[in-house]
Order: C-alpha cells, then structure tokens, then sequence
C-alpha cells in the first residue's frame, strides 16, 4: 500500500510513518502536493540482524544529540 503525506505531517508523524514502512508500506512525502522524496522499508527486519539499530533508536539517538 502506498500513501502520501505533506511535510509537516511527516515530521509530526515519522515513527508511525517508519513503523509503517517497516510493515512494507511505502510513503510518499510531498511539497505543496509534488511528491519529492520516498520512505520505504530497505531491508526486512529480519535481513537487518542484531548490529543494526531499530528506527527507534536512531530517532532517540537523533533527539538526544539536539
């Protein structure tokens, strides 16, 4: 499934928008109605192994270093 959101709805909304990408959605983000960017999933969860951190982390690790 495939949905597109603005970018302010991107910004308030990207754990769920990850989390949706995770599940093998595809989220198209746009500017002023032109899709300009996409957020997918690249590898399965499973594909990624223990070393790699979950999206969560990186948005935590990303918020802390503000």
């Amino acid at each position: 499934m495939r949905h597109q959101v603005n970018v302010h709805e991107a910004k308030s909304r990207l754990s769920r928008l990850i989390a949706s990408a995770e599940a093998g959605e595809e989220v198209i983000i746009a500017r002023a109605n032109k899709p300009f960017a996409r957020l997918r999933a690249e590898l399965s969860t499973r594909a990624q192994g223990a070393l790699t951190p979950s999206p969560e982390q990186l948005i935590r690790e990303e918020r802390e270093a503000r």
